[in-house]
């Protein structure tokens, strides 16, 4: 009797390490993920883009999880008011990776007068990742207030985002 209760702890120990590991492989457990960022906006030529220029964001910030992070972004603008195709790297300190993509909207529509404030926001899905966020997934949301300025020079802006982070 001691063997076979000694056998039946052992399975329920084995399968709840094989749940768990399974669990991990698929993305693991959410979190809260929040964070902020400053940084600025350059505009690229780029012949792929419906208006023929790439917006490209770098900047630098703190974001749960992973401490202070370097971000960069790059996205096409699509008429009347779409930001398309969008694709983001998050690097935490030790070099560990968080890759998502992103379509958003700005407000307004078309380039305000210099110095004006545009209001993007931009519904962010993790993808992937490298070292320990290797197959993170999650959704965000992102509020960047971007300050115009002419073409040929950086927009500066800030950003905040929350929502949640499995890896």
């Amino acid at each position: 009797m001691k063997k076979l209760l000694a056998a039946a702890v052992l399975l329920v120990a084995l399968a709840a390490f094989v749940v768990t590991s399974a669990a991990a492989d698929t993305g693991g457990t959410d979190r809260p993920f929040t964070g902020t960022g400053v940084g600025a906006a350059t505009f690229v030529p780029d012949a792929s883009c419906p208006l023929g220029f790439r917006t490209v964001s770098e900047g630098s910030g703190t974001a749960r999880h992973l401490g202070l992070v370097s971000v960069a972004g790059s996205h096409c603008y699509t008429p009347p008011n779409v930001t398309a195709g969008g694709r983001m790297t998050l690097v935490a300190a030790n070099g560990d990776e968080l890759h998502m993509t992103y379509t958003g909207t700005c407000d307004p529509a078309n380039p305000p007068p210099p110095g004006e404030l545009v209001t993007c926001t931009s519904d962010n899905v993790i993808v992937d990742g490298t070292g320990r966020f290797a197959h993170a997934s999650g959704e965000t949301h992102w509020t960047v207030l971007v300050t115009s300025a002419p073409l040929d020079t950086p927009w500066p802006l800030t950003v905040t985002w929350d929502g949640t982070l499995s890896y």
